[in-house]
């Protein structure tokens, strides 16, 4: 399970102990569909900021920063997902459900450049009301 450190605004830390949602932007500075869906993406993170949604970017454009996201997305326990995906220009939704034995991901939804900016944010809000 993640644990991350927040700050309120009198700077007092406060332990978020498990992320509900994690968005996975699929980015590469080639591809038009991802140029077209970053501006979305940034609007996500502003609209959720707060809550237990984890954002991430995992950058495809070259060689490096194939490799870069590859081990990013094995540290984060999300590389089957992404794999099971490739492609750029998508935003993927991963939950999370935690077993006595394991924490099971799964893909639960798919952001895509022909959505609306409200058909999105309805997706995220869906998920992380369950």
């Amino acid at each position: 399970m993640l644990s991350f450190f927040s700050t309120t605004p009198k700077q007092k830390k406060q332990i978020v102990t498990a992320v509900k949602l994690t968005a996975i932007c699929l980015h590469a500075d080639w591809c038009e569909n991802s140029r077209a869906l970053m501006k979305y993406y940034e609007n996500l993170k502003n609209k959720f900021d707060g809550q237990d949604i984890l954002f991430v970017t995992l950058d495809f454009t070259n060689r490096t920063t194939r490799h870069q996201a590859s081990l990013l997305a094995t540290a984060l326990n999300v590389h089957e997902q992404v794999v099971e995906y490739d492609e750029t220009g998508i935003i993927l939704l991963v939950t999370q459900i935690q077993t006595r034995k394991a924490t099971i991901r799964k893909t639960s939804g798919i952001l895509e450049r022909t959505m609306t900016f409200d058909e999105m944010a309805s997706v995220v809000k869906n998920l992380l009301n369950d």
